[in-house]
């Protein structure tokens, strides 16, 4: 499948990285080559931010609002480290 689509490449892993990429293709029965190709994608997703609109913005937040102490706290953003780390 290496053509105008993909480019080959060198990559040098951590022995116990190879190992778990192996193990994941022998459960998969897929080529190691495809399982970093998945990886390496589902990877980007979280690293590159994506465009969206408004609303899943706001979605976004709503999903966050669990994080928030519903003791009755009122200095949330004053001591949001003490709240986040402590």
């Amino acid at each position: 499948m290496i053509g105008n689509t993909m480019i080959a490449t060198t990559m040098y892993w951590p022995v116990d990285q190879y190992k778990q990429i192996a193990k994941i293709a022998d459960w998969e029965n897929k080529p190691k080559a495809q399982v970093v190709r998945e990886l390496t994608a589902m990877g980007m997703e979280n690293k590159i931010p994506q465009k969206g609109n408004a609303k899943q913005v706001f979605d976004a937040l709503q999903k966050l609002q669990v994080l928030v102490p519903r003791d009755g706290t009122t200095d949330l953003a004053k001591n949001h480290d003490h709240y986040a780390w402590d």
